[in-house]
């Protein structure tokens, strides 16, 4: 079955109008997944959470990046209806232990910050390659593992966007 994207990202956005619309076939019991991004931009999502869990047809995936922080803002956290997950990317150093660099190479690295000393042009060359990288991947571990697996971009885009993180 092929999925469909709705981007909701106006102010004007009403659930309501909107789960009129695709009610019925478009919305197949068990089969249709519901996500929605950076919720804190529409607190008023939060309210149906309880809702969507009640009904039990259709599962839902929330997220943002500012949850923590925007978390009051919310009119209704649907409290016993939802499930909290923290996620994170892997940081540089957490890349680097897994392109297979020890703890030494990641000692060097912070000591030469720490005690603001140049890398030599071959260190910089390195690293700065091997951050470049860290970047354009974006440091969620099932892109970084195919991609070392791979040892290739390839793909990488194409799973960052299916949301297969």
């Amino acid at each position: 079955m092929p999925h469909r994207t709705v981007h909701l990202l106006k102010p004007e956005f009403d659930l309501y109008a909107f789960a009129d619309q695709y009610q019925g076939e478009k919305f197949v019991p068990g089969k249709t997944l519901s996500f929605f991004d950076e919720i804190t931009e529409f607190p008023e999502i939060t309210t149906f959470l309880k809702f969507f869990c009640i009904d039990g047809r259709f599962d839902v995936i929330c997220s943002g990046s500012m949850l923590g922080v925007n978390y009051k803002r919310m009119e209704s956290n649907s409290a016993g209806y939802k499930k909290d997950y923290e996620m994170y990317s892997m940081d540089f150093e957490e890349f680097l232990w897994a392109k297979g660099y020890g703890n030494d190479t990641v000692e060097m690295l912070l000591s030469h910050m720490k005690e603001f000393t140049p890398f030599s042009e071959l260190e910089m060359s390195v690293f700065h390659s091997i951050f470049l990288d860290y970047t354009i991947l974006g440091g969620m571990p099932a892109v970084v593992k195919e991609y070392i697996e791979r040892n290739t971009f390839e793909g990488s885009q194409g799973q960052q966007e299916s949301g297969s993180l």
